[in-house]
């Protein structure tokens, strides 16, 4: 294969694994004729703003069973992030692996599609700022002003029918990242089967339905209702079980101590504490007897529960806004390869691409942040994860 090995990139959680996934990777290869398929993968904190349910190392060997050849690390200052930084900077990490072509799942399976909508919201980008600087609405959140913007545009049926399917937006997201850089990647867009966030007994697979499962104390008995072998591998399940155990104790006792010792101007200073909401956070800590109560107290219309969820983890493992954003807004920071297969292996001999590393030297200026995590995480669930010691590899 030589200088000529062809990548195929995946942004993605695993959080956790499941066929949905395998079929995914599996369609990414096929449909792009790479001998290569790389995963960006989220760390211990995902998008959403939860604690990966799986530690990383874990996901990573699962990854690697399933297909992928490479699995790269998304810092926390990509992966604890809103929809657009997020795609951002994951499709940067696709950029410095060396992909060519890019793919995603989504309900929405028509990749003309998502090329009308990035070509729609380029085209009109000053008049949509406009909108959402001097005339959004205070009562509505980002993504309905943002949506109403768009609906003023000529020809943008089509668009806002995506802007509406919550599970479209991400692969959007990635479409316009990608629109934006110097070498845009192909795009290959891939059906999903079933909605990424149904609860209920059908075939479907995701994510949530998964950790829902596991989450429950009756688990035993509640995956009997599914098909759970069809989702996920034997070798899998009891990490779930183990996994499903965690709750949210250790993580919100941290985070009312912080919010109980620290001054209104010292919480102002973590990312995603905008608008005043500091005193309303120390208030509702003082009162809240679980974190799900402190959340459902915190959270309102322009604040979403996402929102609301990452900026406690940014409080809780203390990472300001200048730590978050300075990343991207400097010369490119390098990623740390989670594992690879023998093929991966190959590929990394042969591209010896700069921005990758291999190394896991703990704090070093690229990796402050992220390690500041995993060693803290270590300490309030030191039976379930783990701080990065080497890659993982497969056979």
């Amino acid at each position: 294969m030589g200088d000529s090995m062809k990548a195929v990139g995946i942004i993605a959680e695993f959080n956790p694994l499941h066929s949905g996934h395998r079929y995914v990777i599996e369609e990414a290869r096929k449909q792009s004729g790479a001998d290569v398929v790389i995963v960006a993968m989220s760390g211990q904190l995902m998008q959403r703003g939860s604690i990966a349910f799986v530690d990383q190392q874990i996901r990573t060997k699962w990854a690697l069973e399933a297909g992928a050849d490479l699995v790269i690390q998304q810092p926390v200052w990509a992966s604890l992030q809103a929809t657009d930084y997020f795609a951002r900077a994951g499709v940067e990490t696709l950029r410095l692996a060396g992909c060519l072509a890019y793919a995603f799942g989504s309900e929405v399976g028509d990749s003309s599609v998502f090329r009308e909508t990035v070509d729609l919201l380029e085209k009109n980008r000053d008049e949509i700022d406009g909108y959402m600087k001097h005339h959004a609405l205070a009562n509505l959140g980002y993504a309905e002003n943002f949506e109403t913007a768009v609906s003023r545009l000529k020809d943008s049926q089509k668009s806002i029918a995506l802007l509406r399917n919550p599970n479209a937006q991400l692969g959007l997201a990635y479409c316009l990242s990608n629109s934006r850089l110097t070498e845009p990647m192909d795009m290959i867009v891939i059906r999903r089967q079933s909605k990424h966030d149904s609860l209920s007994t059908e075939k479907g697979v995701s994510g949530s339905k998964i950790r829902h499962i596991f989450k429950m104390n009756n688990s035993k008995e509640i995956i009997k209702k599914y098909p759970i072998w069809d989702w996920i591998s034997e070798n899998q399940f009891q990490t779930l079980e183990r996994f499903g155990k965690i709750t949210d104790r250790s993580l919100y006792d941290h985070l009312q101590w912080q919010l109980l010792v620290l001054t209104p101007k010292q919480i102002s200073s973590y990312y995603g504490v905008d608008e005043g909401i500091d005193y309303r956070l120390i208030k509702v800590a003082r009162l809240a007897k679980t974190y799900e109560e402190w959340l459902e107290s915190v959270k309102h219309k322009r604040i979403t529960t996402a929102r609301t969820r990452r900026m406690a983890l940014c409080i809780v493992f203390g990472l300001t806004k200048s730590q978050m954003l300075a990343p991207f807004s400097r010369p490119t920071s390098k990623r740390r390869v989670l594992g690879f297969s023998p093929v991966g292996r190959t590929y990394l001999k042969e591209k010896q691409l700069p921005y990758l590393t291999t190394q896991y030297k703990l704090f070093s200026d690229d990796f402050q942040m992220t390690d500041q995590v995993d060693l803290l995480l270590s300490k309030l669930y030191p039976d379930y994860y783990k701080t990065l010691e080497k890659p993982v590899q497969s056979y």
